[in-house]
């Protein structure tokens, strides 16, 4: 009986719990800063991101100075206006602008690069 008391185990049976339960803990906390770390990273990533998406997004565009011009179709809808050619002279138009949009009216075209009189490439200088 002396024998079996004086083995280590038996001896003081909580210590290999105890030394288990503090490895599990060791291991807890490097997982947690490993985790917090990657997070940051991602985050940092995520920023940089959002930030080249917000510099090159329309409203940023047009608060640099651009508009989107759109008419009015026949029946009603808006559509972005991407030639001279789809916006006649009487056509309804909205231009949006960094703060707002106007309304406006084709009165003439110049076409680029055109022959007819008056509808050069020239702005009239």
């Amino acid at each position: 009986l002396d024998q079996l008391r004086s083995r280590p185990v038996l001896a003081d049976p909580l210590r290999p719990l105890e030394r288990h339960a503090e490895q599990v803990r060791v291991l807890r906390d490097r997982s947690r800063r490993e985790i917090i770390t990657l997070i940051r990273a991602e985050r940092a990533t995520i920023d940089g991101t959002k930030a080249r998406l917000t510099t090159l997004g329309p409203a940023a565009t047009l608060a640099r100075g651009y508009a989107v011009v759109q008419f009015v179709t026949p029946d009603e809808n808006l559509r972005v206006l991407r030639s001279v050619t789809d916006a006649s002279p009487g056509t309804h138009l909205r231009v949006r602008v960094g703060d707002g949009a106007v309304r406006a009216t084709v009165t003439e075209d110049e076409l680029q690069g055109s022959d007819r009189p008056g509808r050069g490439d020239d702005d009239g200088a």
